[in-house]
């Protein structure tokens, strides 16, 4: 199944592109020149492309996590926290996600900047009405660290959601933001291939905590 998954998604890729390619020179050529029920079919079109194109990157990113590449190598997550926050720039502000010092560990430097970005991104998507506060806590357990990502957002129903962490899940009232419903599989399927777990707690109107615990691999604190 995992190889069957990277095989279809690698070859609807060359295809999607073609149908949007086209979309965006139909529009262009032909914006305002065919009515504006023209214009809205069109605009349909090329957004439908683009979601389509993002659950194939998705599911390609999903299919490639298990895939041999390269090897662990020391982490500082410290620095892909900056690269998150930083790739998130446009919805979040520095100050509204505080943490302390956090480790390095032995892990897929990529991997966990997608992590960590999923986390972040999410807790803005589902953003209250007051401005996001969302607080990284670390601590060490076992074997390994304890990570919990938590926000002041709407909160979720968790008897009705079920298993966030199921491929193309979402949530039920969730903002229309062209998501896949991939994220939170890929993050786990990311902490699992990492030798950890990943879980969740949450209350309506009391906001989410994401929780995952991965081995120290011989990490420290940075």
């Amino acid at each position: 199944m995992q190889h069957l998954t990277y095989v279809i998604s690698h070859e609807l890729q060359p295809p999607v592109s073609t149908i949007i390619r086209y979309c965006n020179l139909l529009t262009v050529r032909y914006k305002d020149r065919l009515g504006e029920d023209a214009n809205e079919f069109m605009s349909k079109m090329t957004e439908g492309g683009k979601v389509i194109a993002r659950m194939i990157d998705d599911l390609w990113t999903y299919a490639r996590v298990d895939q041999p590449g390269e090897a662990p190598q020391a982490v500082n997550l410290n620095e892909v926290l900056k690269e998150a926050v930083r790739a998130l720039a446009d919805r979040i502000d520095d100050d509204e996600v505080r943490h302390g010092k956090l480790p390095t560990i032995q892990a897929n430097r990529q991997q966990m900047i997608f992590v960590f970005t999923e986390l972040i991104s999410n807790a803005v998507k589902f953003r209250s009405t007051a401005p996001p506060l969302i607080d990284i806590a670390i601590r060490e357990e076992g074997n390994g660290w304890l990570f919990s990502v938590k926000d002041n957002g709407v909160g979720i129903d968790t008897v009705a959601a079920g298993d966030i962490f199921r491929i193309y899940h979402r949530l039920s009232g969730a903002p229309e933001s062209g998501s896949t419903g991939m994220g939170l599989a890929i993050c786990r399927k990311i902490v699992h291939h990492h030798g950890g777990r990943i879980w969740y707690e949450s209350r309506v109107g009391q906001g989410t905590t994401i929780f995952f615990w991965l081995p120290n691999g011989n990490g420290s604190s940075s």
